[in-house]
């Protein structure tokens, strides 16, 4: 017989070699037995292979299931995994008045001091995808931003600052410092990321006139190859930042 921690890493073996239905089968099976390392992996691993096709893996028997099963045991998840699966949950599109999103939304609230920088992002992305109305969390996530910025890589960065202003919470002082953090990093962004990030400053109409400098020149050092989307995006914003540069000068 296999001892519990063994068993545990079996689960996760299977859920990381199977597909979408095949592990929604297996939590379905053996979700009672499986740790919340299972859980969260099994929310994430269905959210990913949903991303093409979300509306076929909702209507997977057992995906609702698995929801309900993690909100029920919501108080077991740390950062990590209550992160990973709002990001799953995201994926899949779930609808924002769904039951378990409030009570995963209220569990990241009363962790988030010990949020990382990416469960910081993995959870802002996934609020501002689906919409969801949780104005006390995104507050947090601005704080706990503030207070951990210089941790958060290129990618952290890009993503949040995209996250909070689909949210309209990127603001002051939040996105100053966003901004000047991504200076130094900005040759080493990938084309996703500038567009993500150059999009949420000129929504948020932070015009720096040296961050706007430094992404241009990153975008015309790194262009090729660039698709057709991130072009639009970053011609876009960068137009924007720039119109309203020279309004800032002036004024």
């Amino acid at each position: 017989a296999r001892t519990t921690a063994a068993l545990h890493r079996h689960f996760n073996q299977q859920i990381l070699a199977g597909d979408a239905e095949e592990i929604l089968a297996m939590v379905h099976a053996h979700g009672a037995s499986m740790n919340e390392v299972n859980l969260a992996t099994a929310v994430h691993r269905v959210g990913k292979m949903g991303k093409k096709a979300p509306e076929v893996v909702a209507a997977l028997p057992g995906w609702e299931h698995l929801l309900r099963l993690v909100a029920d045991r919501v108080g077991e998840f740390g950062a990590q995994g209550l992160s990973n699966i709002l990001w799953g949950a995201a994926m899949i599109r779930v609808p924002p008045s769904h039951p378990s999103l409030a009570v995963l939304t209220a569990a990241c609230l009363g962790r988030i001091d010990t949020f990382s920088p990416q469960a910081l992002t993995n959870t802002a992305w996934a609020i501002a995808t689906l919409s969801l109305p949780c104005s006390p969390l995104i507050a947090a996530i601005e704080a706990a931003c503030l207070r951990d910025l210089h941790q958060f890589n290129q990618q952290d960065l890009a993503n949040t600052a995209w996250a909070m202003a689909s949210l309209g919470a990127l603001r002051a002082p939040l996105v100053g410092r966003m901004a000047n953090a991504a200076v130094p990093l900005v040759a080493s962004f990938r084309a996703q990321e500038l567009a993500n990030l150059a999009w949420a400053l000129a929504v948020s109409r932070h015009a720096d006139p040296q961050v706007t400098a430094s992404l241009a020149r990153a975008v015309h050092d790194g262009h090729r190859g660039y698709s057709s989307q991130c072009i639009a995006t970053l011609a876009w914003s960068l137009a924007q930042l720039k119109a309203e540069g020279q309004v800032w000068a002036e004024g």
